[in-house]
């Protein structure tokens, strides 16, 4: 990976979409590009605890697991049994990328403006619609709807059920 003072606007740009998924305008200035580009590698850092094969966490010694557990930030990892600490990394690994995407702001629909997480959960229906939208006509849906419908369907629960808010 290229250092960040080495790289150039565009290269910057490019990285924070691709890599990163941002929908970002080229007008910002090079040490904003440097200041999110320098956020994003740092948390990136940080989730590489994250870094791990589900399936091999079975056949490692419960010490092993826990080891990993406490780096993924799970509580009470010495209290729990070692299946359900391999069944909470899993399940911490699989919804990984929707903190990230949470304040991302929509910008089409009823709810122009709001975070993906605010539209996710002031109207139940909304995400839902999103999501049969996408996946009845994806070719005629706009990146923006794809994004968030992809968005909502890692926020939901496990088996398919939508997760409650109060």
């Amino acid at each position: 990976m290229k250092p960040i003072r080495e790289m150039t606007k565009m290269e910057m740009h490019r990285e924070l979409i691709v890599r990163y998924g941002y929908c970002i305008e080229k007008n910002l200035t090079k040490i904003e590009f440097e200041g999110l580009l320098g956020k994003e590698r740092k948390a990136e850092k940080k989730e590489s605890t994250m870094d791990f094969n589900p399936g091999a966490l079975a056949k490692m010694r419960t010490s092993e697991v826990q080891e990993i557990a406490s780096r993924a930030g799970i509580p009470d990892v010495e209290d729990k049994t070692k299946g359900l600490l391999i069944f909470e990394l899993r399940e911490a690994k699989g919804q990984q990328g929707v903190k990230k995407m949470e304040n991302e702001k929509l910008t089409f629909g009823k709810y122009k403006g709001k975070t993906w997480k605010e539209a996710y959960e002031l109207e139940g229906d909304y995400a839902g619609w999103a999501i049969d939208e996408v996946e009845v006509n994806w070719r005629a849906s706009a990146t923006g709807l794809r994004r968030f419908a992809s968005y909502a369907e890692k926020r939901r629960a496990p088996f398919g059920t939508r997760e409650e808010t109060d």
